[in-house]
């Protein structure tokens, strides 16, 4: 397809311009060799980015450009733990930081900022600012020029941005035949947000559109694919890792709502309190309105009871709440918040507070409810507030790796409303590698597991994210559930870093 030329083109030339700065910086061949090959997983976490997002042809909302930026940690994430990935993993995480310390996801400044990543920087910035994007022409070369060197000291490491003029004047920058070397281009709208987001280029369209099997051999990526002897593309690790990440997050739906200015205004609006002020705390003072949270725990974990007392947040702040369950009925649930102290009869007697069984799986010899049936449910409801899913894991017997992620991204949607879905999974209901691909769609993500300290059985909540938190989150806080008062945090354990 016509977007495979160019996303092949595009990571071709990033990497021969990286190889040739590095080289220009004193490296060795060798190094440099591994530097270019690591410039091309420096967008891989955008196949966790819808594609409504990512080819949008006008300006990104500031909702929509934060979302963008999220791609920085999911590459890293997806690039996993081994040490051969380690400069890819710089790469990935840091190829937008600023030399000022203005740019993302860290903040890191001058040499602070991995060698690898301020050079895919250079290379990256300038092969997108030559190339034609969904959101403006192509610039001529002069105009690109002058724009890193502008940037230098600011946005770049000024000795690689001198490396960079000195090659391209010697003619050693690979420049597409198209480029015009002075004409003019109307200002891309994007510009608007200091340029950066005129630099977010597509997720490779290979990896969207080609079922991996063992069919033929993918699209060689190799910069040195000019050359007798060129690899194919199968072959090169970097390739594996953009195929493994394929593989993790499956095709993207299409179908993901933009989300719009008023979805920030709804997020900011207020936060779904747990009632527990120590809880909230390290959620950064709740769950924001209109996110979309996972909880995953152990059996026993205290998973449910953590959802109920969203329920009850949110109920007292006058939100009205729809609750799914195949863990409890309607009574049942009335019974087992009444115990915990939480009592919500009322709620329930207002219509303020809706309780749906669904019966997970086969019953009966009957097919099992899908979780797109669940959806259309939702989709009829009227003036809800949040919707808690407790919980998911006995759908997942007949869904799909793909069916799910495409379940949560829809959830995702009801974002642009204001309005926040929680659901629960047990703890290894899904796989390791879709899982990764959901997090990254989920606002918040939080884990539940019992822990043994010493002769005692301990309940542990670890606060792994919270997109949009009003305060700073994090941390790992043991508790215990008591009669009449439900979760009672114990022990604060530590500091989530990072």
């Amino acid at each position: 397809e016509a977007r495979d030329a160019f996303t092949v083109e595009h990571l071709r030339s990033v990497r021969k311009i990286a190889h040739r700065l590095a080289i220009g910086l004193g490296e060795s061949e060798e190094t440099a060799e591994l530097i270019g090959k690591a410039a091309v997983a420096h967008d891989v976490g955008k196949i966790g980015i819808p594609d409504n997002v990512l080819g949008k042809p006008s300006e990104l909302t500031r909702d929509e450009f934060n979302l963008v930026k999220t791609h920085t940690i999911i590459g890293e994430q997806i690039l996993g733990d081994s040490p051969l990935f380690e400069l890819e993993r710089k790469a990935a995480r840091h190829h937008h930081e600023w030399w000022n310390g203005e740019g993302y996801p860290d903040g890191i400044s001058g040499e602070e900022i991995p060698l690898v990543a301020r050079i895919t920087a250079v290379a990256d910035v300038f092969d997108a600012l030559i190339s034609k994007r969904p959101y403006k022409e192509p610039w001529p070369l002069d105009r690109a020029v002058d724009y890193l060197r502008e940037r230098s000291g600011k946005h770049f490491d000024p000795a690689v941005v001198e490396v960079f003029l000195r090659q391209y004047l010697k003619g050693s920058i690979p420049i597409p035949p198209s480029v015009s070397a002075t004409s003019e281009h109307a200002i891309p709208d994007r510009e608007s947000v200091d340029a950066a987001p005129v630099l977010e280029d597509a997720v490779p369209a290979f990896l969207q559109k080609r079922a991996l099997s063992d069919g033929p051999q993918r699209d060689n990526v190799d910069s040195a694919s000019d050359t007798a002897g060129a690899r194919q593309a199968g072959d090169d690790p970097i390739v594996t890792t953009y195929e493994r990440a394929k593989e993790i997050h499956g095709q993207a739906n299409r179908d993901s709502a933009t989300e719009t200015d008023e979805s920030s205004q709804a997020r900011g609006s207020g936060i779904v309190s747990t009632g527990d002020s120590l809880l909230d705390q390290k959620l950064g003072g709740g769950v924001p309105v209109g996110s979309l949270t996972l909880i995953d725990g152990e059996s026993g974990a205290g998973k449910s009871i953590l959802a109920q007392h969203f329920i009850s947040g949110a109920l007292k702040d006058g939100r009205r709440v729809v609750l799914y369950s195949n863990e409890n009925s309607e009574k049942s649930l009335l019974s087992q918040m009444a115990g915990l102290g939480m009592h919500v009869a009322e709620f329930l007697t207002k219509r303020q507070l809706e309780v749906h069984e669904i019966p997970a799986g086969s019953t009966g010899g009957q097919a099992p409810v899908r979780l797109e049936t669940l959806l259309r449910h939702m989709s009829q409801l009227e003036d809800w507030d949040l919707v808690v899913m407790d919980s998911l894991t006995g759908f997942l017997v007949s869904e799909s790796d793909e069916d799910l992620l495409s379940f949560f991204t829809r959830c995702k949607q009801y974002h642009s409303q204001g309005k926040t879905v929680i659901t629960i999974v047990h703890t290894n209901a899904i796989s390791d590698s879709n899982l990764i691909a959901i997090v990254s769609i989920c606002d918040v993500y939080l884990r539940l597991r019992i822990q043994v300290v010493g002769d005692k059985r301990v309940k542990i909540m670890e606060v792994a994210k919270v997109r949009g938190a009003k305060n700073a989150t994090g941390g790992i806080v043991s508790f215990d559930v008591e009669s009449g008062l439900g979760i009672v945090p114990v022990a604060v354990r530590t500091k989530v870093q990072g």
